[in-house]
């Protein structure tokens, strides 16, 4: 979870130097828009890591000073310091150092307010009373002083029995989509105070975002917003998940860190956490290695998903899906199913376009004869690679209801893909 944009006096000035519309609803939605003008840009290698991310922007940086004839003033490592300095979303950061480069601006004429970097998500618990440190928590119930919205479990579309403390929450779909975010799964049944709906409790988990290691909660409008997916280590005991609560609980109020010059996948207590770090950690401290860290020691929400160490756990009717990598030049994808039943399956043996694979409309090359696979197996499928289209379409029916899994951002390097889910 990354931060928007510091507050300051003369920004209509940046923007104007930087040739950016002084209309956009926000810096997200501007960082958004030039990560997608990146990802479309034939030289844009694509980002397989945070590392990655921060190295193209330095470079995106280097490049915009070039054209004022100005040498790079700093090194990446000074280039990530300040970034987390400054607070604002990186593509503003860029303009910023640019313009200051330039003689436009002068960051020491700006009031720097450290109250001025984006929240955390709303389903992050907030206030005194949900931290364990302070004398006004409750650890029987969540006042609903301490939420920042409603809790929502009311579209019928999952199945939330099927998840288990000690389960990942993975979130397939954030700014940084390749690399996702995670949470722990501390309390599937917690009681609040007012604010839930479609049920009497909700599922509390642990993560560590950018306010540091917090409560949060997993509803139905974070489902279907961050394209959740959830995965249960292989080979948990009932002791091992309470060593994992207990550790993951013992963290609590640690700041965020994300170390951009080096990789840090920490295997015991630590003075501050990246999401999947705690994760990872918090079962390794407990008995339990559910994943590799990657190459440059750096351990990533989809290292988690991607283990053979974990599993998918099936919270809804949909099937799930793992990259395997490219075979004979077509994608081969392994298609599994914890539904409980066996199930026929289609798939477009052909790339389609996202829209078109996320409603199973206008699709060419569906195979005209289902596939069976069986509860807790899989079967693998072998899909072209299609022009300009970039998703792969699996789905099944079950009385007059279609189930659709739909993958994108496939990557042959990392064998990471983005996997949605839809009912129609």
């Amino acid at each position: 979870m990354l931060f928007a944009l510091i507050i300051v006096l003369s920004f209509g000035l940046l923007i104007a130097f930087c040739g950016l519309s002084t209309s956009s609803v926000s810096a997200e939605a501007v960082e958004t828009e030039i990560v997608k003008n990146l990802d479309n840009s034939s030289n844009f290698e694509k980002v397989i890591s945070y590392e990655d991310i921060f190295r193209e922007y330095y470079q995106k940086t280097t490049d915009m000073m070039a054209e004022y004839n100005i040498d790079m003033p700093y090194n990446y490592e000074e280039f990530c310091d300040g970034y987390y300095k400054f607070g604002m979303d990186l593509n503003n950061y860029c303009n910023f150092l640019v313009a200051e480069a330039n003689g436009s601006i002068c960051m020491a004429d700006y009031e720097i307010s450290p109250m001025s970097s984006s929240d955390d998500e709303d389903y992050i618990i907030k206030g005194d009373t949900s931290n364990p440190s302070s004398p006004n928590f409750d650890p029987a119930i969540t006042p609903s002083s301490a939420l920042q919205r409603d809790i929502y479990y009311t579209n019928n579309l999952f199945d939330y029995s099927a998840i288990q403390e000690g389960d990942i929450v993975i979130e397939t779909s954030t700014k940084f989509n390749n690399m996702g975010h995670s949470a722990f799964v501390y309390d599937v049944n917690k009681p609040a105070s007012g604010k839930i709906h479609g049920r009497n409790t909700y599922i509390q988990v642990i993560e560590a975002v950018h306010g540091g290691v917090q409560f949060g909660f997993l509803d139905d409008k974070r489902m279907v917003d961050f394209g959740v997916i959830i995965i249960r280590p292989i080979g948990t005991t009932s002791d091992i998940v309470e060593k994992a609560k207990a550790f993951h609980k013992n963290q609590l109020g640690k700041p965020y860190n994300l170390p951009l010059s080096e990789g840090r996948a920490n295997t015991g207590d630590s003075e501050s956490w990246y999401c999947s770090e705690l994760n990872y950690a918090g079962y390794y401290d407990s008995g339990l290695i559910i994943a590799q860290p990657s190459y440059g020691g750096w351990i990533w929400a989809f290292d988690l998903v991607n283990s053979i160490g974990t599993r998918y756990v099936s919270f809804s009717n949909t099937l799930d899906a793992r990259l395997c990598g490219k075979t004979n030049g077509k994608w081969q994808i392994r298609v599994y199913n914890y539904t409980g039943n066996s199930v026929d399956m289609y798939y477009n043996s052909k790339l389609a376009f996202e829209g078109d694979a996320k409603n199973w409309s206008g699709l060419k090359d569906v195979n005209a004869t289902s596939i069976k696979i069986y509860n807790n197996s899989y079967v693998d499928i072998y899909v072209s690679t299609n022009v300009f289209a970039t998703t792969a379409a699996i789905s099944h029916t079950i009385g007059n209801r279609r189930y659709i899994t739909y993958c994108n951002e496939l990557n042959n390097s990392t064998l990471r893909m983005s996997v949605y889910k839809n009912v129609i």
